[in-house]
């Protein structure tokens, strides 16, 4: 029901089922009978007739009233109104740039953060997250000077350039840098760029990738050039590990604790700050934070320096129980641990600032166990699992040999997150001939979860599968 004018209206069902989740359960309900559908559409559209609405489509809107919903289209855009803005966009041209600054609906929700909007624009409505406004910037500029993570991570799923530069020269990790917010997942420089800086240039470019700990680039820029991020992490990694080590100690204890009153206060590196609130700890309860205040004091009086973990990807209950684990250590192999997690934390903070060499590709393979051979003919769908909404990045049908026939995900594709692939097992037995119990299959839809941290490596995910079983593995 349209509340100002109270008339009914269709809604499409994949809006509605994003608007209202009580819907979402009837869709499904849909999508699995459709008789049940058109005798319900019958029914409701006699009743939309009978209410008075139009059976026949109405005029087309004219200049002005397009006009004005474009105005209330950006409008709502600005303060995050999802609902209100799907009316205004039946009519408007939802990629106008509004006359005298040339920004658009998106440029006005990214720059409030409004990432429940955002999403809408970029999935539904399809705008371009690389549309400048007159001053040169995009949304991903906008988003960058306020630090909205949500945001910044959806539009960098959705494919927004974080190199372009606005009317200033300006990218958007400039902006977040230039601003003081965290840095964003955009590479600022190429290999090639760090190969042909002096020897201050690379120091300062990479001077936070080990936690105040600038030495370590400038070790490692006598063993230029690189020619991928692997082998640039190696030379730092080296430097460290050759350090005295008396050095090496000085690098554990240039660590912040997790969740301490530094990084509570505010007062920890931009990259640290990241990581910890990726990790939920800047959000975490009073008894979390009595945990982590009685876990930090220990640690640091067994060993002499803070618990060092790797926790850009980690949980907060994953954390909390490699803090115990990790106290039963003795200090040679806590020690150890430690480096092993600041290599960690260095190769991640090097996949947020240059941009890697796009070696790496994602491939799967399935076999069928129970008839001893390859799942041809079977239909693979793979997601990436971006925030709120996943993105789904492609449909196959396995060829005779049960793959793909090429990688699902290559070059600049292939980049860090979390994926998933989803293998219609169902559906291949029951083509295939294969009996099933009261003719419900066992195994229908197999979703596989996992991630890629290495966009330079290769990732193969093959699935064993038979009507009652499956197994999984890191292939090669």
């Amino acid at each position: 029901e349209d509340k100002a004018t109270q008339k009914l209206m269709m809604l499409p069902t994949d809006i509605a089922m994003k608007v209202d989740p009580v819907f979402n359960p009837i869709a499904r309900e849909y999508a699995d009978d459709q008789d049940v559908f058109f005798k319900d559409f019958a029914a409701a559209f006699s009743k939309l007739l009978h209410l008075g609405c139009a059976s026949q489509p109405i005029a087309a809107p004219t200049l002005e009233a397009k006009e004005r919903a474009g105005r209330e289209f950006r409008e709502y855009a600005m303060h995050g109104s999802t609902q209100r803005m799907q009316k205004p966009a039946l009519i408007a041209d939802v990629h106008e740039r509004e006359a005298d600054s040339g920004r658009t609906a998106l440029h006005k929700a990214a720059f409030w953060g409004h990432n429940q909007t955002v999403t809408y624009l970029l999935d539904e409505l399809k705008l371009d997250p690389n549309v400048t406004d007159f001053s040169g910037d995009t949304a991903l500029h906008d988003a960058s000077r306020f630090g909205h993570k949500l945001v910044i991570d959806k539009l960098l799923g959705a494919g927004a350039d974080p190199s372009k530069k606005n009317g200033t020269g300006k990218s958007s990790a400039d902006l977040a840098e230039e601003y003081g917010k965290a840095p964003i997942d955009g590479p600022r420089f190429t290999l090639a760029q760090l190969n042909a800086m002096s020897v201050e240039a690379f120091e300062a470019a990479l001077g936070g990738i080990y936690e105040h700990s600038p030495w370590v680039p400038r070790s490692a820029a006598t063993m230029r050039p690189f020619d991928s991020l692997r082998a640039l992490a190696d030379a730092m990694a080296a430097a460290v590990d050759g350090a005295e080590e008396a050095v090496k100690l000085a690098l554990l204890r240039a660590h912040p604790d997790l969740a301490g009153k530094a990084a509570l206060a505010g007062s920890v590196t931009a990259h640290s700050s990241d990581e910890q609130a990726r990790a939920g700890l800047a959000n975490c309860t009073v008894e979390e934070l009595k945990q982590f205040t009685d876990l930090n004091s220990a640690y640091t009086e067994k060993f002499g320096w803070p618990f060092i973990l790797a926790v850009r990807n980690a949980t907060k209950r994953a954390i909390l129980c490699a803090f115990e684990r990790r106290l039963k250590n003795d200090a040679c192999a806590e020690r150890a641990e430690c480096l092993t997690q600041i290599h960690k934390i260095a190769y991640m903070r090097l996949l947020a600032s240059v941009t890697c060499a796009h070696t790496g590709f994602l491939t799967c393979h399935v076999l069928d166990t129970a008839r001893g051979c390859p799942a041809a003919g079977m239909r693979v769908a793979l997601r990436r699992l971006n925030g709120i909404v996943a993105q789904t990045l492609g449909t196959w049908i396995t060829n005779d040999d049960g793959r793909l026939g090429g990688p699902a995900l290559e070059g600049a594709a292939h980049r860090p997150g979390t994926y998933e692939w989803t293998f219609y097992v169902g559906e291949y037995f029951a083509a295939a001939g294969v009996p099933t119990n009261m003719g419900t299959p066992f195994l229908d839809e197999v979703p596989i979860r996992f991630g890629i941290g290495d966009p330079e490596s290769h990732y193969h995910v093959p699935l064993l599968v038979s009507p009652a079983g499956c197994s999984t593995y890191r292939g090669s």
